[in-house]
């Protein structure tokens, strides 16, 4: 048997949680991001040498970040049509990863 407690949950957006600072904090986590991110095609891909795959590992890693600092630069927080706008295009930040760790394994 499942029961259910309903509770409050104290929802917010980061948007309204970093304030007038929001485009620096963003900047923090596309660098972090993109750090993440070379680190894992490092380890995946330093083991090969320098090949075809660590270069298209690179032009991936370069588009994902100009998608995002496209973002940044777009956002205006006082509108949420461009808010949600941007949003949805987070779902073409993940296909530049799929698509470049798609090709990159099969080149």
């Amino acid at each position: 048997m499942i029961l259910f407690i309903p509770i409050k949950i104290h929802r917010t957006t980061t948007g309204l949680l970093f304030g007038k600072k929001t485009k620096d904090w963003l900047v923090y986590f596309l660098i972090g991001a993109l750090m993440c991110l070379a680190g894992a095609f490092g380890i995946v891909l330093v083991s090969e040498g320098w090949s075809i795959r660590i270069i298209l590992g690179i032009i991936t890693l370069l588009f994902f970040g100009l998608h995002l600092r496209w973002q940044i630069k777009r956002l205006v927080l006082d509108s949420p049509d461009v808010c949600l706008f941007l949003f949805r295009s987070n779902r073409d930040a993940g296909l530049i990863i799929v698509v470049g760790l798609l090709v990159t394994t099969f080149v």
